[in-house]
């Protein structure tokens, strides 16, 4: 399926339409002033990237998607205007956005824990996993991939983005001295990254929250290390010509 094919069945199916029919609430942080077409984009985008991965990935029914963590619903909305007929759930440690995205998408609410240790008997064609693993270290980085491995039906395929080159470049002409306190402590992130490693930075007073920054060996180890699953996808920049992407998927 071409991008073209892609757009004409988005069409097909009045996505846009739909979407643009919803409400953005008032809270939503993923909202910037003035910005609501870019907040609409990257919804769209998302939607997008799954539907490549799907066919890439040989996926042509879904009936159950999983949006982790899905706030007040910027990604779930193109779910449900895509997927009109599929079961929906939804994630976050946001309690109030997560109930308000699950009344105004028709969604169901999944109840985690901050150490991805919890597991549930449903499982997922699809899951989307934005913006998640871009502030974890790597041990929970791992424990988040394990968690979304287990969720998978056989055959399906969860998306993760990650932070990479793109984003290390757009910090180092950006510097956050309160992140990453020096530029040269920036630049050993950057070496650490390029030499195949996880590389990450906490917050000020965190330990298990700040910026990660992931590359693709990290991710082929992981693979290789779980037998059950297969890398069907990694392109960089290609949520909203920014994260990288990963697509797993489970093949047992």
């Amino acid at each position: 399926m071409s991008a073209r094919d892609i757009a004409l069945l988005m069409q097909k199916l009045d996505v846009e339409g739909v979407v643009r029919r919803t409400p953005i609430h008032e809270k939503d942080n993923m909202r910037s002033a003035g910005r609501d077409e870019h907040y609409f984009s990257v919804g769209r985008d998302a939607l997008r990237n799954i539907l490549i991965s799907m066919v890439e990935a040989r996926l042509f029914k879904v009936q159950r998607i999983l949006d982790f963590p899905s706030g007040y619903g910027r990604v779930t909305r193109w779910l449900r205007a895509g997927f009109p007929e599929a079961e929906i759930h939804v994630g976050d440690i946001w309690t109030d956005a997560v109930k308000w995205a699950a009344t105004e998408f028709r969604a169901d609410i999944i109840e985690g824990n901050k150490d991805f240790s919890a597991r549930f008997d449903v499982q997922y064609d699809v899951i989307f996993c934005g913006s998640l693993l871009t502030h974890l270290p790597a041990p929970m980085g791992l424990k988040l991939l394990d968690f979304l491995r287990s969720q998978l039906s056989v055959g399906g395929i969860a998306l993760v983005s990650a932070c990479g080159r793109k984003n290390l470049e757009w910090e180092r002409t950006h510097f956050n001295e309160k992140v990453f306190e020096t530029p040269e402590r920036l630049a050993e992130l950057t070496r650490v990254y390029e030499s195949g490693r996880y590389a990450f930075a906490p917050y000020p007073g965190q330990t298990d929250y700040g910026r990660s920054f992931t590359p693709i060996p990290w991710f082929h180890d992981y693979v290789v290390s779980n037998p059950g699953i297969v890398m069907t996808r990694f392109s960089e920049r290609a949520w909203d010509d920014n994260q990288d992407l990963l697509v797993l998927k489970r093949i047992s």
